[in-house]
């Protein structure tokens, strides 16, 4: 009897666990860190777009500073833990692509941690910089 009691205690805690694997970064997100007011935007298509005060990249296309055209693309996956996200730009002239290693994690549906490569390497837990918390914008 006492097996049956964990065997069925056991099946309740796994069906009633939270999975972030539904859980779904399209959208506009909002942060600040230490250069300022950061608004990401990650849309449906698979784009990604940033904007600050001073400036707007990425998206389908962008220009870069010297007029060279990009586009910006993401990818997410939620089966690794912290989760993965790929921020690729791909340089429309030459095809090659430079892709910035993610991760993120879920604190709410509207509330992820988020930190970048500084070095090409993702980053394996969070740290103070370049970690910073993105809220989604209603």
């Amino acid at each position: 009897m006492k097996k049956y009691f964990i065997i069925l205690l056991g099946l309740t805690c796994f069906c009633f666990t939270k999975s972030n694997n539904d859980f779904n970064i399209v959208g506009k997100w909002k942060s600040k860190d230490k250069s300022g007011k950061v608004i990401i935007t990650f849309d449906e298509k698979g784009y990604a777009i940033f904007e600050s005060k001073k400036r707007k990249i990425g998206g389908q296309e962008f220009y870069s500073d010297n007029g060279r055209k990009f586009s910006l693309e993401y990818k997410v996956s939620l089966d690794e833990i912290p989760h993965q996200l790929d921020l690729i730009f791909t340089d429309f002239k030459s095809g090659k692509q430079k892709i910035d290693k993610c991760i993120f994690k879920v604190e709410s549906k509207n509330k992820i941690w988020f930190s970048r490569s500084e070095n090409g390497k993702r980053p394996a837990k969070f740290i103070t910089y370049p970690t910073v918390i993105l809220k989604r914008m209603k």
